[in-house]
């Protein structure tokens, strides 16, 4: 099972930081993967159950920000999985990145925020729908984070610079934004 955001690039680098903290995905396993989609954890892999690093979408040229996730890599059948879990997944993993938007946007900001999951097999959705392809609605997100200039940077400004924890490395981290307290 594949998490995947794809991000505007005008983002700013303290909310992709976010998504590459290694405490996301461990939300996104207990929460998403073993709670509303039934996997046991001894069932839990690094190489089937991830999130993936953010791609970037061609930003608009409005300077309009989003972010698309889709859920993908999704059988119904090991677990008997039905449409309402993974509805309750797409709704929990847009309340979280909402969360994460609203907390990290610097105020007055505006994020839209766009959920799908992709299953192997047609699911009934909570409306009725059946369909391998299903969504949420989309959001728009206010930022409410005090405005920050060096958190406010653009990710597309280190596309070739990984934000790197300093947990994975043992180092300091280097990155604009970094949390000293890995």
């Amino acid at each position: 099972m594949k998490l995947k955001p794809v991000i505007s690039p005008l983002l700013p680098v303290r909310v992709t930081r976010e998504f590459i903290d290694p405490s996301l995905e461990t939300w996104y396993i207990v929460e998403v993967v073993e709670g509303c989609l039934h996997t046991p954890r001894e069932e839990t892999f690094p190489d089937s159950h991830y999130i993936q690093w953010p791609d970037f979408m061609v930003q608009r040229a409005d300077g309009s920000l989003g972010i698309e996730t889709t859920f993908s890599k999704l059988s119904a059948w090991p677990f008997k999985r039905s449409g309402s879990d993974f509805y309750r997944a797409r709704l929990l993993i847009r309340d979280k990145f909402a969360n994460i938007l609203g907390d990290n946007l610097a105020k007055s900001r505006q994020c839209g925020l766009y959920v799908s999951s992709q299953t192997d097999e047609p699911t009934q959705d909570h409306d009725g729908t059946r369909s391998t392809l299903l969504d949420v609605p989309r959001i728009v997100v206010t930022g409410m984070a005090e405005p920050n200039e060096e958190l406010d940077v653009p990710t597309w400004a280190f596309s070739l610079k990984p934000l790197q924890p300093a947990l994975w490395f043992n180092t300091k981290p280097t990155s604009p934004g970094s949390r000293s307290d890995y």
